[in-house]
């Protein structure tokens, strides 16, 4: 263990770099097992690196045409033999051992501009924090991938088990996706969002994008504030909870689970639930749409009105607007409320 976790201390080659090298680094490469790594913008304006309880046996550093590569070995204790040894004579607090970390820190100048950023890990998170990357790509086994104030062109992340988390950040194309964990982006811009998750909830709070999607497949889905010209929202097996929209075009699917949308929804949108119920709350006037609803097993509620059930499809508003609804469930209600509806709370 000792052996394993050692004293904090810097790259032999950071002076050199500090003085020479920063404005021809254009390319930053990690390849690591088991450190987390911290991307952030550099205090003193230079660009430098740091490595954190990780021995010099385990780790190579290096610099050649502007690509700055990390590359860390498999360490004793992660292989079979060690991680044997290490359960067999383990007497420690696993708390305190688990507060030691393995972490490789580079700082970047905030006038200096990446072109490219790729990580590969295999046990270790990423966190992004006020640099400027063009295109950043990550592929991690088990950890998290974190981006803050940061602006970019390209951006895929990719983890395995673990959050992806994006706050304060700008992009033209973005693509999320974690098979066992949550999304979340906070004050996000973009042309393109398309996320997913496997097992995990996704949330998105005052995000903007022209292009943007949401899939997940065992887990619920919640937005606040989203705006967007184009959407499509799905969840196999979770609900569905929109708040405070502005989406255009959009498609919102629940294979199991309620779907609850407030806001506005304008141009063509396709609303479908196979178990759970279907509400809207809209912020405009009936005449503004043109709806359309089926409840083929369940009660139908427009503005407070029980709805006669009849075969089929049923429909309401005005056939001539050009904002139109299709809602349907196989099983559960649809109850939809416009904004000239008299009831003083909600209709439901």
């Amino acid at each position: 263990i000792l052996s394993f976790y050692k004293a904090s201390y810097s790259g032999e080659h950071a002076a050199a770099i500090r003085k020479s090298l920063k404005d021809d680094i254009r390319h930053l490469v990690f390849e690591t097992k088991s450190s987390n790594i911290y991307i952030a913008a550099s205090p003193a304006g230079v660009f430098e690196y740091k490595l954190e309880n990780i021995p010099e046996e385990d780790i190579e550093v290096k610099i050649e045409n502007g690509v700055f590569t990390v590359n860390e070995e498999s360490a004793l204790f992660f292989s079979k033999k060690g991680f044997g040894d290490f359960i067999k004579n383990f007497t420690a607090n696993v708390s305190g051992v688990g507060k030691i970390k393995r972490k490789i820190y580079v700082y970047i100048p905030k006038n200096l501009l990446i072109e490219k950023a790729e990580f590969h890990s295999h046990f270790g998170s990423v966190k992004m924090e006020e640099v400027n990357i063009k295109i950043t790509e990550a592929s991690l086994s088990c950890g998290s991938i974190h981006c803050k104030d940061c602006r970019l062109e390209k951006m895929n992340l990719n983890t395995s088990a673990g959050s992806v988390k994006l706050a304060s950040v700008t992009a033209d194309k973005i693509k999320l996706h974690t098979a066992a964990g949550s999304v979340k982006c906070e004050s996000v811009g973009s042309s393109e969002i398309r996320s997913s998750t496997g097992a995990g909830s996704i949330s998105f709070s005052n995000c903007t994008a022209a292009f943007l999607q949401i899939s997940s497949g065992a887990g619920s889905v919640f937005t606040e504030k989203v705006r967007a010209e184009k959407c499509g929202i799905n969840t196999g097996a979770g609900s569905c909870k929109i708040n405070a929209c502005d989406l255009k075009t959009c498609t919102i699917s629940s294979g199991a689970g309620s779907i609850k949308a407030e806001g506005f929804l304008y141009g063509q949108t396709r609303i479908s639930s196979s178990i759970g119920s279907v509400i809207l709350n809209l912020d405009d006037v009936l005449d503004r749409y043109d709806i359309r609803f089926a409840a083929e097993r369940s009660k139908i509620r427009l503005n407070g009105t029980v709805l006669e059930s009849k075969n089929g499809w049923n429909s309401a508003g005005n056939p001539e607007a050009e904002n139109k609804i299709s809602a349907s469930v196989q099983f559960g209600s649809i109850i939809i409320k416009t904004k000239e509806c008299p009831c003083a709370q909600d209709c439901i």
